[in-house]
Protein backbone atom coordinates (compact mmCIF):
# COMPACT_ATOMS: atom_id res chain seq x y z
CA UNK A 1 0.00 0.00 0.00
CA UNK A 2 2.82 2.34 0.81
CA UNK A 3 4.58 1.50 -2.70
CA UNK A 4 1.50 2.35 -4.72
CA UNK A 5 0.48 5.18 -2.64
CA UNK A 6 3.87 6.50 -3.76
CA UNK A 7 3.63 5.34 -7.12
CA UNK A 8 0.27 7.51 -8.00
CA UNK A 9 2.45 10.50 -7.16
CA UNK A 10 2.18 10.66 -3.08
CA UNK A 11 5.07 11.74 -1.17
CA UNK A 12 6.54 9.34 1.57
CA UNK A 13 5.09 11.61 4.43
CA UNK A 14 1.84 11.81 2.53
CA UNK A 15 1.89 8.55 2.47
CA UNK A 16 2.77 7.46 6.24
CA UNK A 17 -0.04 9.88 7.25
CA UNK A 18 -2.64 8.28 5.58
CA UNK A 19 -1.49 4.75 6.25
CA UNK A 20 -0.79 5.58 10.09
CA UNK A 21 2.86 4.90 9.93
CA UNK A 22 6.00 5.51 10.53
CA UNK A 23 7.79 7.79 7.06
CA UNK A 24 10.79 5.51 7.63
CA UNK A 25 8.47 2.18 7.10
CA UNK A 26 7.29 3.95 3.69
CA UNK A 27 10.91 4.93 2.92
CA UNK A 28 11.87 1.18 3.41
CA UNK A 29 9.72 -0.41 1.51
CA UNK A 30 9.92 1.84 -1.41
CA UNK A 31 13.41 1.40 -1.26
CA UNK A 32 13.05 -2.49 -1.42
CA UNK A 33 10.53 -2.42 -4.17
CA UNK A 34 13.21 0.06 -6.39
CA UNK A 35 15.81 -2.36 -5.75
CA UNK A 36 14.56 -5.82 -5.90
CA UNK A 37 11.22 -5.45 -6.79
CA UNK A 38 7.94 -7.03 -6.24
CA UNK A 39 9.47 -9.99 -4.65
CA UNK A 40 10.67 -7.88 -1.80
CA UNK A 41 7.45 -6.79 -0.33
CA UNK A 42 6.68 -10.31 0.81
CA UNK A 43 6.11 -10.65 3.93
CA UNK A 44 9.14 -11.39 6.33
CA UNK A 45 7.54 -12.66 9.28
CA UNK A 46 6.40 -16.44 7.54
CA UNK A 47 9.55 -17.94 9.29
CA UNK A 48 8.68 -16.60 12.65
CA UNK A 49 7.19 -19.77 13.42
CA UNK A 50 3.60 -19.89 14.76
CA UNK A 51 2.30 -16.37 16.68
CA UNK A 52 3.09 -16.60 20.62
CA UNK A 53 -0.34 -14.83 21.57
CA UNK A 54 -2.94 -17.18 19.87
CA UNK A 55 -6.56 -18.02 21.20
CA UNK A 56 -4.92 -20.08 24.28
CA UNK A 57 -2.72 -17.34 25.41
CA UNK A 58 -5.52 -14.56 25.55
CA UNK A 59 -7.70 -17.84 27.39
CA UNK A 60 -5.02 -18.04 29.79
CA UNK A 61 -4.44 -14.30 30.27
CA UNK A 62 -8.06 -13.82 30.73
CA UNK A 63 -8.37 -16.34 33.45
CA UNK A 64 -5.21 -14.69 35.62
CA UNK A 65 -7.04 -11.47 34.79
CA UNK A 66 -9.50 -12.82 37.27
CA UNK A 67 -7.85 -13.05 39.99
CA UNK A 68 -5.38 -10.58 42.08
CA UNK A 69 -1.76 -11.19 42.15
CA UNK A 70 -1.78 -12.40 45.91
CA UNK A 71 -4.16 -15.14 45.19
CA UNK A 72 -1.51 -16.69 42.79
CA UNK A 73 0.85 -16.53 45.00
CA UNK A 74 2.65 -13.00 44.54
CA UNK A 75 2.98 -10.20 47.15
CA UNK A 76 1.86 -7.68 45.43
CA UNK A 77 -1.78 -6.32 45.23
CA UNK A 78 -2.19 -5.26 41.68
CA UNK A 79 -0.66 -6.87 38.21
CA UNK A 80 1.56 -5.25 36.35
CA UNK A 81 2.44 -6.31 32.47
CA UNK A 82 5.95 -7.59 33.66
CA UNK A 83 4.26 -9.66 36.01
CA UNK A 84 1.52 -10.95 34.04
CA UNK A 85 4.85 -12.25 31.91
CA UNK A 86 6.25 -13.88 34.75
CA UNK A 87 2.77 -15.36 35.73
CA UNK A 88 1.86 -16.85 32.26
CA UNK A 89 5.42 -18.02 31.82
CA UNK A 90 5.15 -19.80 34.73
CA UNK A 91 2.13 -21.51 33.67
CA UNK A 92 3.90 -22.61 30.34
CA UNK A 93 3.30 -20.36 27.96
CA UNK A 94 5.95 -18.56 25.52
CA UNK A 95 7.79 -15.67 27.00
CA UNK A 96 6.95 -12.15 25.75
CA UNK A 97 7.73 -8.89 25.84
CA UNK A 98 6.15 -6.28 28.00
CA UNK A 99 4.98 -4.36 24.92
CA UNK A 100 3.28 -7.88 23.43
CA UNK A 101 1.61 -8.17 26.52
CA UNK A 102 0.45 -4.52 26.56
CA UNK A 103 -1.03 -5.52 23.39
CA UNK A 104 -2.74 -8.75 24.29
CA UNK A 105 -4.50 -6.73 27.39
CA UNK A 106 -6.13 -4.12 24.49
CA UNK A 107 -7.19 -7.41 22.90
CA UNK A 108 -9.03 -8.39 25.79
CA UNK A 109 -10.25 -4.57 26.58
CA UNK A 110 -8.80 -4.69 29.55
CA UNK A 111 -7.87 -0.85 31.19
CA UNK A 112 -5.67 0.25 33.73
CA UNK A 113 -7.12 1.50 37.06
CA UNK A 114 -7.42 1.54 40.21
CA UNK A 115 -9.46 -1.28 41.74
CA UNK A 116 -12.50 -1.35 43.15
CA UNK A 117 -12.53 -2.17 46.89
CA UNK A 118 -14.07 -5.02 48.12
CA UNK A 119 -14.50 -6.59 51.62
CA UNK A 120 -15.31 -10.62 51.96
CA UNK A 121 -16.39 -12.02 55.17
CA UNK A 122 -15.85 -15.62 55.73
CA UNK A 123 -17.93 -15.76 58.93
CA UNK A 124 -21.40 -16.69 58.91
CA UNK A 125 -23.59 -13.82 60.08
CA UNK A 126 -24.15 -14.88 63.97
CA UNK A 127 -20.05 -14.50 64.52
CA UNK A 128 -19.50 -10.98 62.94
CA UNK A 129 -19.04 -9.04 66.64
CA UNK A 130 -15.38 -8.02 65.97
CA UNK A 131 -13.21 -6.76 63.01
CA UNK A 132 -9.75 -7.48 62.96
CA UNK A 133 -8.15 -3.93 61.72
CA UNK A 134 -4.45 -3.80 60.00
CA UNK A 135 -3.00 -2.01 63.22
CA UNK A 136 -0.39 0.64 62.89
CA UNK A 137 2.76 -0.28 60.65
CA UNK A 138 6.39 0.61 61.73
CA UNK A 139 7.23 3.80 59.70
CA UNK A 140 10.44 3.77 57.75
CA UNK A 141 11.89 6.89 56.13
CA UNK A 142 14.23 6.21 52.22
CA UNK A 143 16.13 7.63 50.40
CA UNK A 144 17.22 6.47 47.26
CA UNK A 145 19.03 6.83 43.78
CA UNK A 146 18.52 4.28 40.62
CA UNK A 147 21.14 4.46 37.88
CA UNK A 148 19.67 4.56 34.43
CA UNK A 149 22.10 2.42 32.73
CA UNK A 150 22.82 -0.55 34.53
CA UNK A 151 19.77 -0.73 37.69
CA UNK A 152 21.80 -0.34 40.56
CA UNK A 153 19.68 0.92 43.33
CA UNK A 154 21.31 2.98 46.32
CA UNK A 155 19.72 3.89 49.38
CA UNK A 156 19.62 4.90 53.14
CA UNK A 157 17.64 5.15 55.59
CA UNK A 158 16.93 7.68 58.45
CA UNK A 159 15.15 9.06 61.29
CA UNK A 160 12.99 11.47 59.61
CA UNK A 161 12.18 12.36 56.10
CA UNK A 162 14.91 15.73 56.87
CA UNK A 163 17.79 17.64 54.61
CA UNK A 164 19.68 14.92 56.95
CA UNK A 165 18.56 12.02 54.79
CA UNK A 166 19.13 13.72 51.53
CA UNK A 167 22.45 14.51 52.73
CA UNK A 168 23.67 10.93 53.34
CA UNK A 169 22.64 9.49 50.25
CA UNK A 170 24.70 12.10 48.16
CA UNK A 171 27.94 10.98 50.23
CA UNK A 172 26.62 7.21 49.44
CA UNK A 173 26.06 8.35 46.35
CA UNK A 174 29.74 9.63 45.91
CA UNK A 175 31.63 6.77 48.09
CA UNK A 176 29.92 4.45 45.20
CA UNK A 177 31.00 6.18 42.13
CA UNK A 178 34.48 7.50 43.44
CA UNK A 179 35.86 7.28 39.95
CA UNK A 180 32.91 9.64 38.57
CA UNK A 181 33.71 12.88 37.86
CA UNK A 182 30.55 14.42 37.60
CA UNK A 183 27.42 12.66 39.52
CA UNK A 184 23.93 13.82 37.87
CA UNK A 185 20.75 13.39 39.84
CA UNK A 186 17.32 14.00 38.40
CA UNK A 187 14.52 14.72 41.18
CA UNK A 188 11.18 16.49 42.00
CA UNK A 189 11.33 19.87 43.88
CA UNK A 190 11.34 18.78 47.41
CA UNK A 191 12.37 21.53 50.69
CA UNK A 192 14.85 18.95 51.70
CA UNK A 193 16.40 18.90 47.86
CA UNK A 194 17.54 23.39 47.78
CA UNK A 195 17.86 23.55 51.91
CA UNK A 196 20.63 25.44 52.95
CA UNK A 197 21.94 22.27 54.11
CA UNK A 198 22.08 20.61 50.97
CA UNK A 199 23.57 23.34 49.57
CA UNK A 200 26.39 23.51 51.57
CA UNK A 201 26.57 19.64 52.05
CA UNK A 202 26.90 20.14 47.38
CA UNK A 203 30.04 22.44 48.06
CA UNK A 204 31.92 20.14 50.30
CA UNK A 205 31.65 17.31 48.05
CA UNK A 206 33.18 20.04 45.63
CA UNK A 207 30.42 20.10 43.22
CA UNK A 208 31.07 16.65 42.06
CA UNK A 209 26.61 15.94 42.28
CA UNK A 210 25.35 18.14 39.81
CA UNK A 211 21.41 17.90 40.67
CA UNK A 212 18.84 18.68 37.73
CA UNK A 213 15.20 19.29 38.95
CA UNK A 214 11.99 18.13 36.73
CA UNK A 215 9.08 20.62 36.27
CA UNK A 216 6.64 20.84 38.56
CA UNK A 217 3.76 18.06 38.74
CA UNK A 218 5.71 15.68 36.45
CA UNK A 219 6.86 12.78 39.01
CA UNK A 220 6.73 10.33 35.49
CA UNK A 221 9.21 11.85 34.18
CA UNK A 222 11.78 9.57 37.12
CA UNK A 223 12.44 6.06 36.49
CA UNK A 224 12.43 5.53 40.45
CA UNK A 225 9.24 6.73 40.89
CA UNK A 226 7.91 2.90 39.00
CA UNK A 227 10.31 2.08 41.92
CA UNK A 228 8.70 3.57 44.57
CA UNK A 229 5.62 2.30 43.25
CA UNK A 230 6.31 -1.34 43.48
CA UNK A 231 7.77 -0.78 46.88
CA UNK A 232 4.85 0.60 48.41
CA UNK A 233 2.81 -2.63 46.56
CA UNK A 234 5.13 -5.50 47.72
CA UNK A 235 5.82 -3.98 51.07
CA UNK A 236 4.22 -1.31 52.78
CA UNK A 237 0.40 -2.24 50.91
CA UNK A 238 0.51 -5.43 53.27
CA UNK A 239 -2.97 -5.28 53.82
CA UNK A 240 -6.01 -5.49 52.37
Amino acid sequence: MAVAAVGRGASCNAAARELGCATSTVVSAVRRYREEGRGALRDRREGHGQRKVDERFRERLARVLVGTPEDWGWCRPTWTRELLCLELERRGLPQVSVATMGRALTWLGARRKAARPIVECPWPAWKRRVVVAPGNNQKRFLAGALNVRTGKLTWVEGKSKASDLFIQLLWRLAGEYRRARRIHLVLDNAAVHTSQKTRKALVQLRERIVLHFLPPYCPQGNRIERVSLDLHANVTRNHR
